[in-house]
């Protein structure tokens, strides 16, 4: 059974890594980019599970997973929007303040995510560091960000793409 676990896992990372097509059509874009915020939400609810478990019910496993899948994963969503989400929405409304936001935005959530991986590996690891108010503090302030994001490019960077096809 570990054996599948792990196959399962390793695919859904070289998944996540597989960087996206220059020309993909804007019709698939908003459908790409909704497959996204689908898997990073899921990670917001592992994260989230992951903090209601502290102090002294933390999965290790579980820890361990996400930090896996963080980095990857946030990587992968940054690619899709700054390669070609963002660059077909400005070629066709002036929204530029808010995509420049948005990339800002990136920036924090890979440096806050480097330091989160770190984070869920020690405690994945069984070494608690931080100490669990400081985590769980770290937890919540990146999924909430996270979420914050995606509702915004939900309510309106999906319309926009939406209506560009």
């Amino acid at each position: 059974m570990v054996i599948e676990q792990d196959t399962h896992r390793e695919r859904q990372t070289r998944e996540m890594e597989r960087p996206f097509a220059k020309d993909a059509p804007k019709d698939t874009l908003a459908a790409l980019l909704t497959a996204t915020h689908r898997d990073q939400l899921a990670l917001c609810r592992s994260l989230e599970a992951i903090a209601d478990s502290l102090p002294s019910h933390v999965d290790r496993a579980a820890c361990l997973n996400a930090a896996r899948a963080l980095g990857p994963l946030i990587s992968r969503a940054h690619d899709l929007e700054e390669r070609l989400v963002f660059p077909a929405i400005e070629a066709r409304h002036a929204i530029s303040a808010s995509i420049e936001r948005l990339k800002y935005e990136h920036m924090e959530d890979v440096c806050f995510s480097e330091e989160l991986h770190d984070a869920l590996m020690a405690y994945g690891r069984g070494s608690p560091r931080p100490a669990p108010d400081a985590f769980g503090y770290m937890l919540r302030g990146f999924f909430e960000g996270l979420r914050r994001h995606i509702a915004f490019e939900q309510e309106i960077i999906v319309p926009l793409l939406e209506e560009d096809t």
